[in-house]
Order: C-alpha cells, then structure tokens, then sequence
C-alpha cells in the first residue's frame, strides 16, 4: 500500500477540475475502482504527481489515506525535462468523440458516466446533432436555386455581421424596372 500523504498535486498542472466536475470524478473512482489499477497515477520519485493530479484530488476527497501499490506509478526514469514534458503531454486532448457510436447509448447514460449535463442538453438534447457540429460535420446552407448572382467587383456597402456576406445594396436591373 501507498500512502496518499508521501506525494502532492503538481502547482502547474494545467489542467484544473470544478466542484461538479469533482463529484462526478469521485462517483466514477467508485464506480470503477479497478480503473486505476490500468490508469495509474504518475508521481515523480519526489513524490510530486505528473499525471492524475484531479484522480489524487478525488481519492483524498473520498478519504482514501492508503492505495494499494498499482493505483501510483513511479516514474523515476524521467529527466526533468521529460517530466514537465509528461505533464503537458497526459493532459492533451489528441482524440475525439465518435458521436455514432455514442449516440445509441443515450443522453442520460452519458450524462451518468460524466459529459456535462448542460452540453447533452444542448441543440434539443440531440447527440448526433452535437456531434456533427462538434466534429465539424455540418454542411454549409446552400443559397436558394432563385438567388441570383452577384458580381464580386461591386463595391461593399454593407457586410453580414454573421457571415461575412457583402454586399452593395444595389437592386438588380431587372427589379429595378
């Protein structure tokens, strides 16, 4: 067994946790305690944690003093500038999420899990819209078949603030009429 109080959250870990986000740590960590037999903690032999700061945070919240052997990783092969190397590299977000396979299991299993309740609440609690517009899958509305064409030579008057459109404000000769 480990004892928590041998190591110490790292002050410039850059990522931060809040008291919801937190909670739903915890009731992970109980859920599925095994989890951090396969996803350790990593602690420098200092004892200073590099990656898996909010899991020691959640662990002492949840009054843990001792945890068995598996659950820290020390990493004292690391140079110290591997080590600050480290702590940036386990917090990137390189993936993303496969809303299909998401999907089917739906908005309050998610929610169960840990996504954020006020995002799965979001475009109508749709996952596969949030999906598509998080993994950029929207197509671009396509213009009317009646909209005319415009000559990009014409000097601006006006821009959309939405979208960027300009446009001169002059009627085509044919409404003019």
């Amino acid at each position: 067994m480990k004892k928590l109080t041998d190591f110490y959250t790292n002050k410039n870990n850059p990522r931060k946790i809040t008291k919801s986000r937190l909670e739903k740590l915890k009731a992970s960590l109980v859920k599925l305690q095994k989890m951090l037999a396969y996803r350790p903690i990593v602690a420098n032999s200092d004892g200073k944690i590099l990656g898996g700061n909010q899991r020691y945070v959640a662990l002492v919240a949840l009054g843990y003093t001792e945890v068995p052997d598996e659950w820290i990783k020390i990493a004292d092969d690391l140079t110290p500038e591997e080590q600050e190397l480290f702590v940036i590299e386990d917090n990137m977000p390189f993936g993303e999420w496969d809303w299909d396979i998401l999907s089917p299991m739906g908005n309050e299993y998610l929610i169960d899990v840990g996504f954020d309740a006020d995002f799965m609440t979001a475009a109508n609690s749709d996952v596969l819209a949030i999906g598509a517009i998080l993994n950029n899958e929207t197509e671009e509305p396509a213009a009317p078949d009646d909209f005319a064409e415009y000559d990009e030579s014409i000097d601006t008057q006006y821009e959309c603030p939405k979208c960027g459109y300009r446009w001169s404000g002059k009627q085509n000769q044919d409404e003019a009429g």
